[in-house]
């Protein structure tokens, strides 16, 4: 699923760093100054896993998968918010579903831009 480039994969690198950033957002409840930033960097992750972590072949299996955590990120981030009794974990658990979708969301919308392109062209 990596894509090397000279000896260096630069998506894996997004996607882990994106995946770090999605839990210490979510912990400490940044948001405004620093956490826009972050945000920013979240983004721009989800980008760059986009276009260097899946190549052709791979892009329906990454698609599904990523619609599919989309979408439960997206509704289990409203389940997780009405939790009585346990306000702290599921407001936890939201954050970190609603940062996913911060990631996940560019790097989805980047791979089906490009196996669309990809069908168009054939």
């Amino acid at each position: 699923m990596v894509k090397k480039t000279g000896g260096k994969d630069i998506g894996a690198w997004a996607f882990l760093i994106g995946i770090l950033l999605v839990l210490v957002m979510a912990l400490f409840n940044l948001s405004g100054g620093l956490g826009d930033w972050i945000f920013l960097i979240l983004v721009l992750a989800g980008i760059i896993v986009g276009f260097l972590n899946v190549d052709k072949g791979e892009s329906q299996k990454f698609l599904l998968a990523m619609v599919s955590l989309v979408i439960v990120s997206f509704m289990g981030g409203n389940v997780f918010s009405s939790l009585r009794g346990f306000q702290l974990i599921g407001d936890f658990i939201k954050r970190v579903l609603d940062y996913v979708l911060v990631l996940f969301v560019p790097a989805t919308i980047v791979v089906a831009i490009r196996a669309g392109y990809s069908i168009a062209k054939d």
